[in-house]
């Protein structure tokens, strides 16, 4: 019986320097491609297949990638800036040329009534020049209704900016 015991403790001892050392040598656990956390076996293995290589090669692919994206991203910014700042450059000059004509017509207005009560017209000379005056009101109106879809351009490119700045945001998170 005691050579039993003895052949048990040797085979105890075995098994817990054998349990102690496989951790050690990377037979314990799978190999995850992390040389920080892979054991001894798979960083070795990695190195020599070059699976470590690979992945670093992976990950500078993808940020030049989020670099190229986030370069486009910044030109098309520019250039939706630019255009902004052009479209209220133009919605001020369009807004005071709309004012300047609207006061013109109403002085033209007021000199067509002078001109009536004083009797330099004639009451058909008068309706030709009201009617001509209407029209010119009209297109007046046209012009005020540019003003305002260019107010719509703007608040369209206000809200693709908005979602430019979302995705420099989503990229930026990811620590390009």
């Amino acid at each position: 019986m005691r050579f039993a015991s003895k052949s048990l403790a040797t085979i105890v001892r075995a098994g817990l320097v054998v349990g102690l050392a496989l951790p050690v040598f990377g037979c314990s656990a799978p190999c995850t491609g992390n040389p920080n956390t892979d054991s001894v076996w798979c960083v070795q293995s990695g190195i020599s297949s070059g699976t470590y290589q690979r992945r670093v090669d992976e990950r500078e692919a993808e940020a030049q990638d989020k670099q190229r994206q986030v370069a486009a991203a910044k030109a098309e910014n520019e250039r939706l800036e630019s255009r902004i700042a052009d479209s209220r450059a133009q919605e001020a000059a369009l807004r005071s040329r709309i004012a300047a004509q609207r006061s013109e017509l109403d002085r033209l207005a007021s000199q067509i009534n002078d001109a009536q009560r004083a009797g330099t017209l004639t009451q058909g000379e008068s309706d030709l020049q009201r009617a001509q005056l209407d029209r010119l009101r009209q297109r007046q109106a046209e012009l005020e209704q540019a003003r305002l879809q260019n107010r719509e351009m703007q608040q369209k490119a206000a809200d693709l900016q908005r979602e430019i700045d979302q995705l420099k945001a989503a990229l930026a998170a990811r620590r390009i």
